[in-house]
């Protein structure tokens, strides 16, 4: 099939949006990388991006050249990418780093938050029973205070 000068024209810019959309998920990526540092995660993260970029580029090309892989695409995919990456490629990068990073030092806070009213209630409740086995030492009576929906008339 023959496509005319526009065509291929409208093909290449559609191709080069496929190429940024890539672009964008290799920055996104790259960004968790730098924030987890474990081998085998950024080995995942890896196998993700890749599997993801060919998803990508499949269904574009399904969508944009009705599923022929064609010169024509790969080169606009190659142009939009390096485009997205050199643009504001590096900046989404940092920016999924900073909030990652900003993620785990609000849930470090809440975790210590969370632990230090955990610590309180259990020093209350041991508080509390050690005075009722004080008090069940000493022969008092505990009186157990009545519900006050169930009280009786």
């Amino acid at each position: 099939m023959e496509w005319t000068g526009q065509q291929q024209l409208l093909f290449f810019w559609q191709s080069t949006g496929l190429g940024m959309l890539v672009g964008l998920v290799f920055d996104i990526t790259s960004g968790l990388c730098r924030v987890i540092r474990r081998r085998w995660v950024v080995f995942l993260l890896d196998a993700l991006f890749g599997v993801q970029a060919a998803l990508i580029t499949f269904f574009g090309a399904l969508a944009i050249m009705d599923g022929q892989l064609h010169p024509l695409l790969f080169a606009g995919a190659l142009v939009g990418f390096v485009m997205e990456h050199t643009s504001v490629g590096v900046y989404i990068g940092r920016g999924v780093c900073w909030c990652c990073r900003l993620f785990a030092r609000a849930s470090g806070v809440l975790l210590d938050a969370e632990m230090k009213m955990v610590g309180c209630f259990a020093q209350f409740s041991e508080k509390l029973r050690q005075q009722m086995r004080y008090k069940a030492k000493k022969g008092k009576k505990i009186r157990k205070k009545s519900n006050f929906f169930w009280k009786k008339s």
